[in-house]
């Protein structure tokens, strides 16, 4: 399982459960958001398949970073009542496919959501044809989705599906710190050209926001693969729908789940609150059979109060002098002995008789000065007879002279420019992986696609180097991007970790590259070359 965070105090799991009915897989646990405000508590909310009745709070523990556990759950209870806030948009597709009963059973589906929503559920819908409308956002007026739901029609001639989608998780991208899923209802067909399947799925992983998809199979089941793989990859759920009343089943299922999703609450005030990622999992024992999911958390640093200072110690006789009362009285004492020492010393002298017949030497008077006598004045120096002869010029300032030896002077800076990387293509990659260890030791992968996926997993046909032999990589490690002329790589959850230059990436986190740029995956170390 690999996970990434979102938002300020918010991680999600890449791998989020399906929500929608008809879920599989229900052997595998798999964690959603994880709030960890306020310190110091922590709600995991335990997504679906796994979790199909509560659980018992005794059954679930925090795993910390180092694999011991950190804490018994305290409480587990249902999503709507642990305060948390949801956000949902919901796309849906009204273009002349949809018209008469499809639309019907939609329209049904969306007031069934409106009027049975909590106030710590915000609901967004955008509906899409040959354009896309987001006919209410979030924050919209009381009763302004009712209005909007009343007025959806069919209209256009093509369906602008992948357009749609990035607009919802636009929408969603604002609603940091909550948790975020996204709704889609459609036959799985793009008829535009701005974006292709792959665009979606990669900014839904980016943004750690799950995709489910409802698909209308009695429409055209031709495209509903693109559904599938859509919520299968973005960690979302499917289901198809072959009616309006299965529509409108679904649908109510899909939100229902979402709401009654388990939450459960730790308090782990040992864990390092230090606003840097740690890996936490949940350990559900259940049966007999232990379940575990992993997600990269950051814990943001509690309320630390300031230690108490030591009492000072107590004060010496000369800090006792130096105090201003005894100061000035001191400095008074001293003049007072003065003006008495004086007034002493001028009374004696007054007081002693002349002598007879002794008179006072007298002081000789000070001798005339002798004038100086005046200085010789020499006669000018013979200007030179030849004009080859240069009349030396000596500078009042003499020059001062750097020494020999000394400390080196700073080296210059160079300015360094961002190395430009041109688009990808099939036979023009866009650069070079050089594999420098491992079995694949010397061989050069062209990167010829973005996304371009690492990993071990040979089965996974989104990874484009695939690395078996290396037991420290994850099954999808990391993954490069080409964005505006720069390539980039990010860290996807790995268990190992992504290094650039022997510096660990955050998870989730792009980080620019240039040639030269070693990168170590495991235990694979690679670099980048320009084709």
């Amino acid at each position: 399982m690999r996970c990434s965070s979102c938002g300020v105090g918010l991680f999600l799991a890449l791998g989020l459960g399906l929500a929608l009915a008809g879920s599989a897989g229900a052997s595998t646990l798999r964690l959603g958001p994880v709030f960890t405000d306020p310190p110091p508590g922590i709600d995991v909310v335990l997504d679906a398949p796994a979790v199909q009745t509560m659980p018992e709070a005794a059954s679930l523990a925090l795993v910390a970073e180092d694999g011991r556990a950190a804490g018994t759950a305290q409480s587990v209870v249902p999503f709507h009542t642990s305060g948390r806030q949801m956000a949902v948009v919901v796309a849906v597709d009204v273009s002349g496919s949809m018209a008469g009963a499809p639309l019907a059973g939609l329209k049904a589906a969306l007031k069934n959501l409106a009027a049975s929503r909590g106030p710590q559920e915000e609901i967004a819908l955008v509906s899409f044809a040959d354009d896309v409308l987001v006919e209410s956002p979030f924050g919209a007026p009381q009763g302004e989705l009712g209005t909007a739901i009343d007025r959806l029609a069919t209209r256009g001639r093509i369906t602008e599906l992948f357009k749609a989608l990035f607009k919802a998780l636009a929408l969603l991208e604002e609603k940091p710190g909550t948790r975020r899923r996204l709704l889609v209802v459609s036959d799985g067909r793009d008829e535009g050209t701005a974006y292709q399947l792959d665009d979606v799925i990669e900014r839904a992983r980016s943004l750690g926001i799950p995709v489910d998809a409802i698909g209308l199979s009695k429409i055209d089941p031709r495209y509903l693969s693109n559904l599938e793989r859509l919520a299968d990859l973005t960690g979302g759920g499917y289901a198809p729908a072959e009616s309006g009343k299965d529509l409108e089943r679904q649908m109510g299922a899909g939100i229902e789940r979402l709401r009654q999703t388990p939450v459960a609450r730790f308090t782990a005030p040992d864990l390092p609150r230090d606003g840097a990622p740690h890996r936490l999992g949940v350990r559900w024992t259940r049966n007999g059979e232990v379940l575990e999911d992993h997600a990269m958390v950051a814990l943001p640093p509690g309320e630390v109060k300031p230690p108490t200072p030591p009492p000072p110690p107590p004060p010496t006789w000369l800090a006792r002098l130096k105090s201003p009362p005894i100061l000035a009285a001191a400095v008074g004492a001293v003049l007072l002995l003065g003006l008495v020492a004086w007034w002493l010393g001028r009374r004696g002298r007054s007081r002693v008789p002349p002598v007879a017949g002794h008179a006072l030497p007298a002081v000789p008077a000070p001798s005339p000065r002798r004038p100086e006598p005046p200085l010789a004045t020499a006669p000018p120096a013979a200007l030179p007879t030849h004009a080859s002869q240069p009349i030396p010029v000596v500078s009042p300032v003499t020059a001062r002279s750097e020494p020999a030896s000394g400390p080196p002077r700073a080296p210059r800076r160079h300015t360094v420019f961002r190395q430009e990387f041109r688009p990808p293509a099939a036979g023009a990659p866009t650069a070079v992986l050089e594999v420098k260890t491992g079995g694949l030791a010397g061989t050069r992968i062209p990167v010829e696609r973005s996304p371009f996926w690492i990993g071990a997993d040979a089965e996974d046909a989104e990874n484009s180097l695939v690395i078996a032999d290396d037991a420290h990589l994850s099954g999808r490690h990391a993954c490069l991007t080409f964005r505006e002329g720069s390539l980039v790589i990010e860290d996807r959850g790995s268990t190992n970790g992504t290094f650039v230059q022997d510096e660990r990436l955050p998870v989730a986190t792009p980080r620019p590259l240039g040639p030269g740029d070693r990168l170590r995956v495991g235990r694979t170390e690679l670099v980048v070359l320009l084709p």
